[in-house]
Parts: structure tokens; C-alpha cells; sequence
């Protein structure tokens, strides 16, 4: 047991001494090779102990962040063997799934369009498929209250049991998410028409990395933070998320129960409603997100 667990604690230093390296200026894409031979022995487990070390120890989550989506791409292996939590009507986790479901639902509709417009000549006026994929988008905007109720309702859970790193990555990934869908938006409105050519090209470099982004926070979502809430998480601290869940809205979905604990509640928090505007569980936002 011992043995094992000097190993994870070298792959842990092996990995934090990587990031240093990124941190101090050096490749990128030479820290990321170096990191996929370390990860490919690694869970995320490791992963996720790195993380909360490097926090602790003043590395900006900036400098992780850029290499998570490498974290992910190089554990998916393991990852995919992590199955989806099963949890009951009503429950927040529950919430976030059926909300996930409805999400992929939407970006699969724009591939769907996108490999419409790949089927039309260059030339070929393609300003309703693109309007179309449009609406869409505007859809999936709804991802930002799905988002908040993880920031201001489930992140702080984890800065109380002193593991603030990876909920910290995962508030920045949020934001490039948001960012990539408000920007793709916004072109779109700018543009009255679009032929097929011009089209095929927004959406290759522009639509598609925005839908990317809502999908591969769907993956890291379902099969990183929510398993690791579910055990780091007590009934009475879901119970206390889903009595303020409606201060942030539901995104593309609602949920048609309301959950409660097979244990009960405690009066107190059965008694701790507090009205829209008022978070019983506020972050320390300036350590979240600048």
C-alpha cells in the first residue's frame, strides 16, 4: 500500500513540476507531451489531488487551466469507464444531468445543420440554415444559469473541504464556454446573409469550437465533478442547493419534483429559504474568478 502510494505522489510531483514549467515560459506544446506520458499512468484522482496542490501552493488556475482540456483528452480512457451517476427525480445532480441531456441535445441539432451546409455548393445562399443554427445557439445561452448554480451553489462545498483547485479550472472553462457562444452570436447578428462557402467557414472556426466547449463541459461535468460531489457531498448539503436553485433559473429544462432526503431534514435548514438575490452559500468570489 505504501508503494502505491509513493508512486501517486511522484506521478503528482512529476506533474506539478510540469506545470511549473509552463508556468516559468517554457513550450507549451512541450509540457503537454511530457504531461500526456505522465498522465497516461495517472487517474484523475492524481489529477485532481495536482490540482488542489498547485492552488495551495500560489500556481495561478490560468496556468492549469490551459492544460486541462489536455488532462481530459489523455485520462479519457479512464474517464469513459466512470458511468453517468444515477440519482433520483428532483435532486439537484439529477437537475444538472436532465439539463446535460438537453444541452447535447441542441449542439447535435447544429452539427446536424453544420453537415447540411457542408453538402451545399460554395455559392449557394445559406442564410436560413445559418439562421436556424442561430436559434440555437440563443438556446443553448441558457447554459449560463446552469453554470451559476455550480458556481454559487456547488463550488463552495469544495472550498469548504479545502479543495478549491479544480472547481477554480473548471469556473474558467465556464467562462471560455460563455465567451466562445456570446462571440459566435454576435457575428451572426452582424451578418444579414451568408452564402454556403462563407458559411462553412464560421462554422469551422467559429461555431464549432463554441459547441465543443458546451460538450466537453458536459464530459468533465458528468464524469469528474459530479461523481466526486456525490461522495464529497452530505443529503443535507443537496438539500440546502435545492432550496436555493430557483434563485438561478434551470437551463433547457425543470425539474417536476421536489427532492427531499429519505433521512429528513433539519429544521434549520428546512426552515433556511431565503429570497431571490440571497445565496446561503456565496463563494469567496475574488478567490474564484478575477
Amino acid at each position: 500500500m505504501s508503494e502505491v502510494i509513493n508512486n501517486r505522489q511522484q506521478r503528482i510531483e512529476i506533474m506539478k513540476s510540469l506545470i511549473r514549467q509552463l508556468h516559468a515560459g517554457t513550450a507549451e506544446e512541450r509540457v503537454k507531451a511530457q504531461l500526456e506520458a505522465v498522465l497516461d499512468e495517472a487517474d484523475y484522482s492524481d489529477v485532481f489531488r495536482m490540482e488542489v496542490q498547485l492552488i495551495q501552493e500560489g500556481i495561478p488556475a490560468e496556468n492549469i487551466q490551459k492544460l486541462c482540456d489536455t488532462h481530459t483528452r489523455v485520462l479519457k480512457k479512464h474517464l469513459d469507464l466512470t458511468e453517468t451517476p444515477e440519482t433520483i427525480p428532483g435532486h439537484p445532480a439529477h437537475t444538472l444531468i436532465q439539463e446535460n441531456r438537453e444541452l447535447t441535445k441542441a449542439t447535435g441539432r447544429i452539427r446536424v445543420l453544420i453537415e447540411g451546409l457542408n453538402a451545399l455548393p460554395d455559392d449557394e445562399d445559406a442564410t436560413e440554415p445559418v439562421r436556424a443554427i442561430q436559434q440555437l445557439l440563443n438556446d443553448l445561452t441558457d447554459v449560463d444559469k446552469h453554470y451559476r448554480r455550480k458556481e454559487y451553489l456547488l463550488f463552495p462545498y469544495f472550498e469548504k473541504n479545502n479543495l478549491p483547485g479544480p472547481p477554480t479550472v473548471m469556473w474558467g472553462k465556464h467562462d471560455e464556454a460563455r465567451a466562445l457562444l456570446r462571440q459566435t452570436i454576435a457575428g451572426l447578428q452582424e451578418t444579414a446573409s451568408m452564402s454556403a462557402g462563407e458559411a462553412k467557414a464560421y462554422a469551422l472556426f467559429t461555431i464549432t469550437p463554441a459547441i465543443e466547449a458546451i460538450d466537453d463541459m458536459v464530459y468533465k461535468e458528468e464524469k469528474i465533478l459530479l461523481p466526486t460531489a456525490l461522495d464529497l457531498l452530505t443529503d443535507q448539503d443537496w438539500y440546502d442547493i435545492s432550496l436555493q436553485s430557483e434563485e438561478y433559473g434551470y437551463c433547457l429544462y425543470a425539474p417536476e419534483f421536489l427532492w427531499t432526503p429519505e433521512g429528513g431534514v433539519t429544521a434549520e435548514t428546512a426552515n433556511r429559504r431565503h429570497p431571490a438575490g440571497g445565496s446561503r452559500c456565496q463563494p469567496a468570489v475574488s478567490r474564484w474568478r478575477s
